[in-house]
């Protein structure tokens, strides 16, 4: 199946409904110039941590009010462009990921009006900053709860060759599960995480899963090949660890048609509204954080192949084929932009000089600073 994207710049072409719709054909879900009253018809639910951060009223700071962190950069929107201040070092692949989103999502808008002037900060650490925009917030840890939250930089790419865009990730995907019946995937749950300490999630799993018929669970190891994304899909059962930050693996097991199960989540991002743990929508069973309910709950779902599949397909439903998509990223960057613009101070009038360097200039020199 050949993936490409879509820019439409004729509303009445994309012929979408303005009522809670059903997912979108491929066609929809790539088109990355949707307007405003189309982002909210087509992906009604993707954008509630945006509107919870409205919540919170204004932002009584600058960007020069602190210094740049590790893992932050100041960037500003001016008249339509992006315009690169200031970086910090560490994880600067995925400062260029977000950088190269936001780009995007500026330059497939379908009128300068989506795109208000705007300074702003973001932070691609896994512990994130307050008032500046992060991966994740956590509501379980008072730090991290004041966080507007951006896409994940996967949504670009990573450095990770067995993984890639999220773009290649969806397409092969769809290549290995189109034809594979819920009976032909391996019926066993899958881990592959490292442990951070004895006492982690990831350690108690490992002691919990020894010698058990419905394992697969080992301590991740690049230099033994890590598994990509088509292989880990072909698994019934995806277990998911957090641990001491989140890992940005859940989006990527999102787009398996698997049945994911994990402890309790501390852990927001963008799409995390979407998770169902029971009822008809069900996409995530939850266990135990001793995990002492995991083989019990393996077991019941292997001897209810129905509802366990069931479960996997409102996974792939909901997120591979509707929310972990290139037009609701796109659309959520614009929603981000101005609802940021309503709670900062207004971008006072710059000469040329007084901008930053643009993007596109940035990108060609950044190695010369990294």
């Amino acid at each position: 199946m050949a993936l490409f994207f879509v820019y439409c710049t004729n509303p009445a072409l994309l012929r979408l409904p303005f009522e809670v719709p059903t997912a979108p054909n491929d066609q929809q879900a790539n088109i990355l110039s949707l307007n405003d009253s189309q982002c909210t018809a087509l992906f009604p639910d993707a954008f509630e941590e945006i509107e919870f951060a409205l919540t919170r009223g204004p932002i009584d700071r600058s960007l020069e009010d602190v210094d740049v962190r590790n893992g932050h950069v100041r960037a500003r929107i001016y008249n339509g462009a992006l315009y690169v201040i200031d970086r910090g070092h560490d994880v600067r692949h995925r400062q260029s990921a977000i950088l190269h989103q936001i780009h995007r999502a500026i330059i497939t808008a379908p009128s300068p009006s989506e795109i208000p002037n705007i300074d702003f900060e973001f932070s691609v650490n896994d512990h994130p900053s307050a008032d500046v925009w992060s991966l994740a917030r956590s509501d379980a840890i008072e730090e991290f709860q004041n966080m507007w939250l951006m896409p994940d930089s996967g949504f670009w790419s990573g450095p990770e060759p067995h993984i890639g865009s999220l773009h290649e990730i969806h397409e092969r995907i769809i290549q290995t599960e189109g034809s594979m019946t819920w009976a032909e995937k391996h019926s066993k749950a899958l881990w592959r995480d490292s442990v951070e300490g004895p006492k982690g999630l990831g350690a108690k799993l490992l002691e919990t899963a020894q010698d058990q018929d419905w394992s697969d669970v080992e301590q991740l190891k690049y230099s033994s090949g890590a598994l990509n994304m088509e292989e880990i899909c072909r698994y019934k059962y995806l277990i998911y660890t957090e641990d001491v930050a989140y890992p940005s693996r859940l989006r990527n097991y999102q787009m398996c048609r698997s049945v994911i199960i994990s402890p309790e989540l501390k852990w927001q991002q963008t799409t995390s509204s979407l998770i169902s743990s029971s009822g008809p929508d069900q996409n995530m069973v939850i266990v135990k954080e001793d995990w002492s309910d995991l083989a019990r709950t393996i077991e019941r779902l292997e001897a209810n192949p129905d509802h366990a599949e069931r479960i996997a397909n409102n996974t792939a439903r909901t997120f591979r084929d509707w929310y972990l998509r290139p037009g609701v990223e796109t659309c959520y960057w614009r929603k981000l932009f101005r609802a940021w613009a309503e709670v900062t101070d207004s971008v006072k009038e710059l000469a040329l000089d007084e901008r930053g360097t643009r993007f596109e200039s940035f990108v060609l020199n950044h190695k010369k600073s990294s």
